[in-house]
């Protein structure tokens, strides 16, 4: 599968917003993910989760489509944007961190933000498992 990002203008008669479309293999048939959302960068990782930097109306975030498709939830909020300059860029790593580009909103001059996947939680429960035996006859005949 393939995902791409649609242009967007920043001419305010242009309302689009572009779209993310999932073209899907082997026949590479187009469907939309999002539309609306001024995506600026796209990553995939090894289990087929689209990730996005997207701007609903609020400010750009950072997102994760589960499984490619359906509505997006929020990772990092609060990314930036001014006139050209955009969040262009997303890299995730093998050892699950993310290196997302913040861009410039004419005051804070731009980042390079690195999230770190948090440790695993470990639980554990007590609890009893009840074993059965079942006894087998012969018989002789």
């Amino acid at each position: 599968d393939i995902y791409v990002a649609d242009a967007f203008s920043e001419d305010p008669g242009i309302t689009d917003g572009g779209h993310v479309y999932k073209l899907t293999a082997p026949g590479y048939a187009v469907s939309t993910v999002s539309t609306g959302q001024y995506a600026t960068a796209l990553a995939v990782d090894a289990s087929g989760n689209l990730y996005s930097s997207e701007n609903s109306g609020a400010g750009y975030k950072f997102v994760k489509y589960t499984g490619g498709t359906g509505t997006p939830a929020t990772i990092y909020g609060s990314l930036h944007s001014n006139g050209i300059l955009y969040p262009w860029g997303i890299a995730l790593m093998n050892d699950g961190g993310i290196f997302l580009d913040d861009s410039d909103d004419g005051i804070s001059g731009g980042a390079l933000i690195h999230l770190t996947s948090p440790a695993p939680i470990v639980t554990t429960s007590s609890g009893s498992a009840a074993l059965s035996r079942r006894k087998r006859s012969r018989r002789s005949i």
